[in-house]
């Protein structure tokens, strides 16, 4: 993925099934790989939706931080609150 990526893709290594209680890999391992991998770690259960969120959360602040840090591409739209459209200005020019 990192090979074909346009940018520093931002991954997420999942542990799951965190419910049962025999664990085929350790919550350590797992870090130890995911960090030799370059990638964030989380310990999920699909099953009592333990980690989910968080694991979500991680990724999504780790692609924002990646996004921030850049320099603002030539090809993408910087909307700040200032060109943000007004809801009326909206509706006033809707054809629908």
């Amino acid at each position: 993925m990192k090979e074909h990526a346009l940018r520093n893709p931002a991954l997420l290594l999942v542990g799951n099934k965190t419910d049962l209680e025999v664990r085929q890999v350790s919550t350590r391992d797992g870090e130890k790989k995911a960090a030799a991998m370059g990638m964030l770690f989380a310990e999920t259960s699909a099953k009592t939706t333990t980690g989910v969120q968080e694991a979500f959360n991680s990724l999504t602040e780790k692609m924002l931080d990646e996004y921030v840090e850049r320099e603002p591409q030539p090809d993408i739209v910087q909307l700040t609150p200032t060109n943000f459209p007004s809801p009326k200005k909206v509706a006033e020019s809707c054809g629908c």
